[in-house]
C-alpha cells in the first residue's frame, strides 16, 4: 500500500479574515493552538447551526489550520459524524461542510464576545 503524498492532502480552512480572532481565542482558551481553537468553532458552528457559505468570505486567501485526513486520524471521522446528525444532505463535501461550520462558528464567537472575559457562561444551550 503505498503512504499518502502531499498531493492527497486536503486542507481544512477558514476566512482568514477571522486570524486575529483565532489567534486570541487560541492564546487565551487552548494554550495556542490553533487546531484546538478550529475545532471549537466547529463546535459552535454545529451546535448553532452556522454556517458561512464560502461565497460569504473575504476575498483574501483561507487559512489552513489542519488537513482532514489529519483530523480524521487524530479526532473523528467528520463525514461519520455529519450523517449521524443528518447534516450530510450530499450536496457538499465534509470539507466544505467542516469549512464552513469551522468560519459560522468564528462569526458566533466574534458576535458573542467570546474572546473576553466570563462569555463563554454567555454560551446557552436550549
Amino acid at each position: 500500500m503505498e503512504e499518502n503524498s502531499s498531493k492527497d492532502v486536503i486542507d481544512l480552512v477558514f476566512d482568514s479574515k477571522f486570524r486575529d480572532l483565532r489567534d486570541a481565542i487560541a492564546e487565551k482558551y487552548f494554550k495556542g493552538s490553533a487546531r484546538d481553537t478550529c475545532l471549537f468553532a466547529l463546535s459552535l458552528g454545529i451546535r448553532f447551526n452556522r454556517r458561512a457559505p464560502r461565497k460569504s468570505w473575504s476575498k483574501q486567501k483561507p487559512l489552513s489550520w489542519t488537513d482532514l485526513n489529519r483530523l480524521k486520524a487524530d479526532i473523528a471521522d467528520f463525514e461519520v459524524l455529519f450523517d449521524y446528525m443528518d447534516l450530510d444532505d450530499g450536496k457538499m463535501s465534509t470539507k466544505e461542510r467542516i469549512d464552513e461550520f469551522v468560519t459560522g462558528g468564528l462569526i458566533f464567537i466574534e458576535e458573542n464576545d467570546i474572546v473576553e472575559d466570563g462569555s463563554l457562561v454567555e454560551i446557552i444551550l436550549d
